[in-house]
């Protein structure tokens, strides 16, 4: 596929990513959000700037964005509440955002020469 969020998922090491944060995920009791989803939708709303609520939605929409966060198949239903997103930023933290968002900035050496890349680590 010739997608920009296709090109960019295959170039993004995600076992990297669930490397750097599977400790902070016990293997007992329910389960939890796959730590692709959920890195790969906070790097979807960080990207189109987006509220934890619009970000579900448009995903609910958009094959590419499913794509992104790992379905290989279209979904109709929303990944998970955006809820979520408070649970997960507070898991990983501050550096565990800067890391995130530095993945997908390392791999554009154009916006690494900006003077500021500018990342909400709202917690």
């Amino acid at each position: 596929m010739d997608h920009a969020l296709v090109k960019l998922a295959q170039e993004i090491s995600w076992n990297k990513i669930e490397l750097k944060f599977s400790d902070l995920f016990s293997e007992r009791g329910r389960p939890s959000i796959p730590i692709r989803k959920m890195a790969g939708m906070l790097l979807l709303k960080e990207m189109f700037n987006e509220s934890d609520e619009s970000i579900v939605e448009r995903w609910i929409e958009n094959a590419y964005l499913q794509y992104f966060t790992g379905e290989d198949f279209f979904q109709i239903k929303g990944p998970f509440d955006p809820s979520q997103f408070i649970h997960f930023r507070k898991r990983i933290g501050k550096k565990g955002l800067e890391f995130l968002l530095g993945q997908s900035v390392s791999l554009h050496p154009k916006a690494k020469t900006q003077d500021e890349v500018q990342i909400n680590t709202t917690v």
